[in-house]
């Protein structure tokens, strides 16, 4: 079990067994072995780790330490409470206005609102409104960084759309239609639409030709 910690030289091996054996059970594990009960602490908090800790601003509010040690209070809090008191005691141990007190106190109270960010995060999976977000995010990106085919996909659905009109029946309705499609794509010459408009510099020109 190593050393005991420097302000408890009392501490043995055999009372910390004793004592982490006799640790509350853990809700995320119903195997009595403790050898079970530390690998599965030690996957979730590594999972922890891995997604609600990089997709959230832990790492702007708290150190790398007080991170891993609030992911290990979410993955089996008797064990993590149980850690803690090797190294700073527990509550029987130490008395009001000590050091130790104060400490333990402070790091309780930051371990608690960094487990309270980490538990807040929503895996995507979970949550349709995001992935629905991303969706929408990502066809705009796809949009902006893809203009052109953008522009080709739009010329392509004026022929679509003539040939539905032509469809519906009405001779007179669909040719008047087909000559204003077909006399929208000469104006447009033929070129796809620059969805960030034209040439500042051409339209400065083509504004100071014009007579006042």
């Amino acid at each position: 079990m190593g050393q005991p910690a420097p302000h408890f030289p009392t501490q043995t091996p055999d009372d910390l067994k004793r004592k982490l054996h006799s640790l509350p059970a853990s809700p995320t594990t119903s195997s009595s072995s403790i050898t079970d009960r530390l690998a599965r602490a030690h996957h979730n908090t590594r999972e922890i780790l891995k997604s609600a800790a990089q997709m959230t601003d832990a790492y702007f509010l708290y150190t790398p330490s007080q991170i891993w040690l609030a992911a290990f209070m979410i993955a089996d809090k008797p064990l993590a409470e149980f850690y803690l008191e090797t190294k700073l005691g527990g509550p029987q141990q130490q008395q009001q206005g000590s050091p130790l007190y104060e400490l333990r106190t402070k790091l309780l109270r930051t371990l608690t609102d960094c487990s309270h960010l980490l538990q807040a995060y929503k895996p995507l999976a979970s949550d349709p409104d995001q992935k629905k977000n991303l969706r929408r995010i990502r066809k705009k990106l796809t949009h902006c960084q893809n203009p052109d085919k953008a522009g080709v996909a739009g010329q392509k659905r004026i022929p679509a759309a003539a040939a539905a009109v032509a469809a519906a029946g009405d001779p007179a309705t669909s040719e008047s239609e087909m000559e204003r499609l077909a006399k929208k794509r000469k104006l447009d010459g033929g070129q796809p639409n620059d969805i960030f408009g034209g040439e500042l510099v051409t339209q400065r020109t083509k504004e100071a030709q014009q007579p006042q």
